[in-house]
């Protein structure tokens, strides 16, 4: 649909669709307005590159599930050392974990 599309021409359906949607007068349809205006770099970026941040989100679960199981932890130290040892394949979110926990 988009393949071989200029990056003007993706922005220009976004615009019609934008229009389309907003004749609609529903809350609904106002909230995903709303929704898509607030992403719409990373949707073009999707559409232009075929490109998405499902690897970054996927390690954001992986660290939140892992700080859920070890809540409450009284040794941070050990608490870092296992964090790293479970996520050393990134180094910086790692950095900035220990910048949150100091």
């Amino acid at each position: 649909m988009y393949v071989g599309k200029h990056d003007w021409e993706i922005e220009r359906d976004l615009i019609d669709w934008y229009d389309h949607a907003e004749q609609q007068k529903l809350p609904e349809v106002e909230n995903i307005i709303r929704l898509i205006g607030g992403h719409e770099q990373m949707i073009m970026n999707y559409f232009i590159k075929g490109k998405t941040n499902g690897k970054a989100e996927a390690g954001n679960s992986k660290i939140q599930r892992f700080i859920a199981a070890n809540y409450g932890v009284r040794d941070k130290n050990f608490f870092m050392y296992g964090l790293a040892r479970y996520f050393s394949w990134h180094i910086k979110i790692l950095i900035s974990l220990v910048l949150v926990f100091k």
